[in-house]
């Protein structure tokens, strides 16, 4: 998908702040986090929003994993998770959650295209959500429906929870 299609559906994890109760002055800043998250897994693709955002610092990693490889699989959500739970959780509760889980919105946006995703890497096994008939395209109809539901889905937070 669309890095602003990410951005927007990984907003959406600020959610998560209502059930656990963390909303306080910095969700703002959390729900950018977990915008900001949605993204990083294209670190591998050097035409990603995020190449472009880091000003191609990425680049190298790019020509160590091939897209949607480790930086989409669950390994690298768990390690991830682990990492940000041992460094950020000081830093504000909600902060491992808004990284991980933003992150994790990604590569299940992406499953549900035709190139799918190696969630189980190493495993070379492309993950898909959906049968072959209902995937979809990066770009096309779908791709513009998750992205106005993302906004629609963080206008609705803002407008009930600040």
């Amino acid at each position: 998908m669309k890095g602003y299609t990410h951005a927007a559906v990984g907003a959406n994890v600020i959610w998560l702040s209502h059930l656990t109760g963390q909303i306080d002055t910095y969700t703002p800043i959390l729900m950018g986090v977990c915008a900001l998250s949605a993204l990083l897994p294209d670190v591998d693709n050097d035409e990603s929003k995020i190449h472009y955002i880091s000003k191609g610092y990425t680049r190298f990693l790019a020509k160590l994993f091939k897209h949607r490889t480790f930086f989409h699989s669950f390994l690298f959500i768990f390690i991830l998770f682990f990492f940000t739970t041992l460094t950020t959780g000081l830093i504000h509760p909600f902060l491992p959650i808004a990284i991980t889980f933003g992150y994790l919105t990604h590569p299940l946006i992406d499953a549900l295209t035709y190139g799918g995703v190696q969630l189980f890497y190493p495993s070379e096994k492309k993950c898909h959500l959906l049968p072959y008939g209902y995937r979809v395209s990066v770009g096309g109809l779908v791709d513009t429906l998750l992205f106005v539901a993302g906004c629609a889905g963080v206008l609705l937070f803002l407008g009930t929870h600040l």
